[in-house]
């Protein structure tokens, strides 16, 4: 997800049409490309509806019911908002109402999937007095369309009549990263245009792991040159990267006791990485391994940063903190493996970790753009568990949606039952029987207040739990769980209980074609443990490609670097963030996702 986003986390605040009551169309030009947010609220939806319904006046309806759709036109409603587009009056709108209606009902078109018929529409809406919202409007939504399709040339040339700026820029770059990279070399063709393939070319050169850290400098150097007055130029914090840079990089994990395998992991990956980067060539970094199990991070880092000059070090693994900062000189990087470290923030400094609970907190985050509202979380009992329940729902009601928890202890199926509601409404069934002193066929109903379920659980105990639902008719509910409810070892035949539930992870894990030579190199030499442990290799192979592209990753903010892991960006407070995919179990198998499901 690209690894394609969610394809309203790219659709922008802008296409919320009012929100304040009607012909508040003064709202839809403050709004921006990459402040994104799409306002569900049923609260919002229901109040305009009622207002719309007792209005006896036709336009003061309309513009309720346009209101109310707003707010319904995203993934997860679709279908409500199908359904409430049924009682506008189309005959009685006015031309503001009929502009808001048809750049709705691209958009709706767009998140259900039928961009070509979208951007046919989006095309043909021409006005003679273009007010600046709708200008902004039209444009946003036709470049998503287009870029949904791959047309990614067309979705760049589909903004240009709107002004530079930081929000424009930062929303181009979004519908880049959504772009595979054997898409943007198909799409950088002779004859297009020096504005598109500018952008394109410098998407590629900070988007691809391939072009080493030496090469990358030169080549936006070259770039730069190129193309001096580009407002992607924007996208660079500093001037120019320095050329030809050479880098000595110490990597301190503890060989020994309980983190040993880990480590070992993280080195190997990290290691194939390196010889499958230097090609025969002359590599420009140099490598110094310590162990830290005897000694803590703190201690370690002291004693190489006494005895030479670092450029980047990196450790940390675990909770080994590095608690005082102050021997830190301002020319030497530090990359810490957790984000458990009391340190406050500095330049050099960055944090680089698969953390479940921060996957966890970017899920629910997700999950509330689509416009999903009530979610049941289901655990087991573990810490584990409970702690990324817990993270769930924090994250989840920090937004306004409401959420509850399902704890299951022993009994996995009567428990349900009951959170289901379905023994009550068995209970219900059970005194009309006596009522009326005659039995007749029933079939219980579940509680219908449920927009997803997150499983916040194990594989083994999803696989338990996933068919059980269906069993208590919750399957046609969305199920979501993180990546941990995808083991890179099993195979379809364990995982078919576990069919068509959700989660985000990085495509690497799947597809063998990516990075084919380091997998090849890895899979020779260890076996059975890269197929258990691929997540821990991948995370090596990502430490090599930050290290080596720490430059690229510093000074070109809002681009991603292609890693094993996921999409690499840096982030706030210096963290270094994984844009994943969303993946689906389809015959026991995790599949690419485009949408989510409505």
């Amino acid at each position: 997800m690209k690894h394609r986003k969610i394809l309203l986390s790219v659709i922008t605040s802008a296409m919320i049409l009012s929100s304040c009551g009607p012909n508040s169309s003064e709202d839809l030009g403050t709004s921006s490309f990459y402040n994104v947010s799409n306002n569900y609220d049923p609260e919002q939806v229901n109040k305009h509806i009622e207002l719309a319904e007792n209005s006896i006046n036709v336009e003061e309806a309309n513009d309720n019911y346009i209101n109310a759709l707003s707010y319904l036109t995203n993934k997860a409603n679709s279908k409500e908002a199908e359904t409430l587009k049924i009682k506008i009056n189309k005959t009685k709108l006015n031309e503001e109402q009929e502009l808001k209606m048809k750049l709705l009902s691209a958009k709706l078109d767009i998140v259900q999937g039928n961009t070509k018929n979208a951007s046919t529409e989006l095309k043909d809406l021409k006005i003679e007095a273009v007010p600046a919202w709708f200008t902004e409007m039209k444009g946003n939504l036709l470049a998503q369309a287009y870029s949904d399709r791959g047309e990614i040339v067309s979705a760049i040339e589909s903004l240009t009549d709107l002004e530079n700026s930081t929000e424009k820029n930062n929303f181009i770059l979004s519908l880049l990263n959504a772009q595979s990279l054997a898409n943007l070399n198909k799409a950088n063709k002779p004859d297009t245009s020096e504005y598109s393939k500018a952008w394109l070319e410098l998407n590629l050169l900070t988007r691809n792991p391939k072009i080493a850290f030496k090469n990358f400098n030169n080549e936006i150097h070259n770039w730069q040159e190129k193309h001096p007055n580009h407002p992607a130029n924007e996208t660079f914090t500093t001037a120019l990267i320095e050329k030809d840079k050479k880098l000595k990089v110490a990597l301190l994990l503890p060989f020994n006791g309980p983190l040993a395998k880990t480590s070992q992991n993280i080195l190997q990956g990290f290691l194939a990485s390196y010889y499958d980067n230097n090609d025969g060539e002359k590599n420009n970094l140099s490598l110094i391994v310590k162990d830290t199990y005897k000694s803590s991070f703190q201690e370690a880092f002291e004693d190489i940063s006494t005895k030479e000059k670092f450029d980047i070090i990196i450790g940390g693994l675990g909770k080994d903190e590095l608690k005082s900062t102050d021997t830190i000189s301002n020319d030497t990087t530090l990359v810490l493996l957790n984000n458990s470290s009391k340190n406050t923030y500095q330049e050099n400094i960055f944090k680089y970790s698969l953390s479940q609970t921060e996957e966890t907190s970017n899920l629910a985050r997700e999950l509330g753009k689509g416009g999903f509202y009530n979610a049941l979380v289901i655990s087991t009992k573990g810490k584990w568990q409970q702690n990324i329940a817990n993270t769930f729902l924090e994250q989840w009601q920090a937004t306004g949606a409401k959420a509850s928890l399902t704890l299951l202890e022993k009994n996995y199926s009567r428990e349900l039952k009951q959170s289901f509601n379905i023994d009550q409404s068995e209970s219900r069934a059970m005194g009309i029987e006596k009522i009326i002193n005659k039995k007749f066929k029933f079939v219980p109903t579940r509680r219908n207040d449920i927009d997803i379920i997150f499983l916040a659980t194990g594989a083994s105990d999803a696989r338990l739990i996933k068919p059980l639902l269906k069993y208590y008719f919750a399957g046609d509910i969305p199920v979501f769980a993180i990546s941990s409810i995808y083991n890179t070892s099993s195979n379809s035949y364990n995982d078919k209980d576990l069919n068509d539930v959700l989660f985000r992870d990085s495509e690497w894990l799947l597809n063998f074609e990516k990075d084919s030579n380091i997998k090849k190199s890895l899979q020779k030499v260890w076996g059975e443990d890269f197929q258990n442990q691929k997540r821990l290799y991948a995370f090596g192979v990502d430490l090599y490609r930050i290290t080596t592209n720490m430059d690229k990753i510093k000074n070109t903010s809002k681009l991603k670097l292609e890693g094993a892991t996921g999409s690499l960006y840096l982030g706030e407070q210096n963290k270094i963030e994984r844009d994943l995919s969303w993946l689906k179990f389809v015959n026991g198998m995790p599949k690419k996702q485009r949408y989510l499901p409505t």
